[in-house]
């Protein structure tokens, strides 16, 4: 365990020489031979100083390499994000897991978060407006926008036109959520399902 300690901290010492003499290159060499896991620890470990650096080193695509971890255990997220360009956050966030980044705006004012919002691709901002407005037990809360749910009460025609119409940026399309008028989650259906079953019937009565 010491060992590991050491080298982390021999690690941290190298990362903190290339920031104090401005090293970008090296900075970047020696950051990415590390595992996205110890890139958090290694940014968590930095000064502001330090970090305001690295935000220049690092792409907002980079950063959010590392925020997808980070937003677990940091509880302080808005300070971190403060020390950002507005920018950069924006387009940090938009290249998160969509219910990652959700964690982290949950934990951000909401003035910096219509902030960050407004300056996101039109797509990208509205669906993380529609998680944001979920309430924690709803089927919205327990999914991302890389899955797909159709309503109850549709019939498996128009479930599978939804299918169609969000494929292409969904995680799986074999497994489709179910959910009622509150957006409660009240069921799964499968691609089968759709695919064998009458295009009349409803997906309750599947």
């Amino acid at each position: 365990m010491s060992e590991i300690v050491y080298e982390f901290e021999d690690i941290l010492e190298q990362i903190q020489h290339t920031l104090a003499t401005e090293d970008k290159q090296q900075f970047r060499e020696i950051f990415f031979e590390n595992h996205t896991y110890d890139q958090a620890q290694i940014y968590l470990s930095l000064t502001l100083e330090e970090r305001k650096l690295a935000y220049q080193f690092l792409t907002p695509e980079e950063m959010a390499m590392v925020f997808e971890l980070l937003e677990e255990d940091v509880e302080d997220v808005e300070k971190y994000l403060s020390e950002m360009d507005e920018a950069y956050v924006s387009r940090m966030l938009a290249e998160m897991y969509s219910d990652n980044a959700v964690d982290v705006l949950k934990q951000v004012g909401e003035e910096n978060v219509r902030t960050y919002l407004r300056l996101m691709p039109h797509k990208t901002a509205t669906e993380l407006r529609q998680l944001l407005n979920y309430d924690d037990d709803t089927a919205g809360a327990m999914m991302t926008t890389e899955f797909i749910y159709v309503h109850e009460s549709d019939t498996l025609k128009t479930a599978m036109s939804t299918v169609k119409r969000f494929a292409e940026d969904a995680e799986t399309i074999y497994y489709v959520y179910v959910t009622d008028d509150e957006n409660h989650l009240t069921g799964i259906l499968t691609l089968k399902d759709l695919i064998v079953k009458p295009d009349e019937k409803l997906v309750k009565d599947i």
